[in-house]
């Protein structure tokens, strides 16, 4: 089991507080990664975590989290765990993500997703709340497979299930929507996406965290989105999501059911 962050020059000197509950989860791995571009700086707190940079020249933006560290695992079986460099993660993430992996085997999981096939031919570029899936939905709506998992909130992959060219060969608006480009390499390999719930052993009329709660007391953001545009967040995200989307529309399908009683991923 490997965890793995990515980071960029702008970035990476205020990325502690992320990175401290990263290595605080419960679930100890056998490596932390933190991917950089090789001219960031390497502050001293990434002292207890392996380093990878990668030229600036190579830069691929956020899916670097992913591809760097599961180039360095040969293992197949291998559980990659990935974080955003922005977001403090509750301590038993990890944990329930890798336990997921094992109740899905052959497919990637998440905690946080939603599907594309409504949004491919909307304009303007928007998802509806009953779209969405995640931990603001009655606890007997999950698992439920998605197109996209959303990587804010933890992702665990088997490193068997990853075609790391194909994941690097990234098209142009693509490289800002990693979320959908990963989501939809994994949908061409016939790998799943599955949405878990957070909280094992509930009824299953059991209610959902309330987004207040969840977005301070499971993730909290600590970097503002507009901090670098080079990793993530930009004024039309949405709009490139859907184009990103629409580049695997053979294989995001129509799906019965919503997410229902509103809500959505990161806002």
């Amino acid at each position: 089991v490997v965890f793995c962050v990515a980071s960029t020059s702008d970035r990476v000197g205020r990325m502690g507080p992320a990175l401290d509950s990263v290595i605080a989860q419960s679930l100890k791995p056998d490596t932390i990664y933190v991917s950089l571009p090789s001219s960031a700086p390497i502050p001293a707190f990434l002292e207890a975590v392996t380093v990878i940079t990668h030229p600036d020249s190579d830069d691929v933006g956020p899916l670097h989290k992913l591809i760097d560290c599961a180039a360095r695992e040969s293992d197949p079986d291998a559980t990659i765990l990935t974080f955003d460099d922005d977001m403090v993660v509750d301590p038993g993430v990890a944990q329930r993500l890798f336990e997921a992996s094992g109740e899905h085997p052959g497919a990637a999981v998440g905690l946080s997703g939603w599907d594309a096939f409504a949004m491919l031919g909307r304009e303007p570029a928007v998802l509806l709340p009953g779209e969405f899936w995640g931990q603001h939905l009655e606890n007997g709506l999950l698992p439920r497979s998605v197109d996209v998992l959303e990587g804010y909130a933890g992702v665990a992959y088997r490193r068997g299930d990853l075609d790391l060219d194909a994941l690097r060969d990234v098209q142009g608006d693509a490289r800002y929507a990693d979320d959908v480009w990963i989501s939809g390499h994994l949908a061409r390999r016939g790998v799943e996406r599955v949405v878990v719930a957070l909280r094992k052993g509930l009824p299953p009329d059991a209610a959902g965290i309330p987004f207040d709660s969840m977005f301070q007391d499971i993730w909290r953001q600590v970097l503002p989105q507009t901090a670098d545009t080079s990793l993530k967040g930009h004024p039309d995200k949405a709009r490139r999501n859907r184009d990103t989307a629409r580049m695997f529309r053979d294989v995001f399908v129509e799906r019965g059911g919503g997410g229902a009683r509103g809500g959505g991923g990161r806002r």
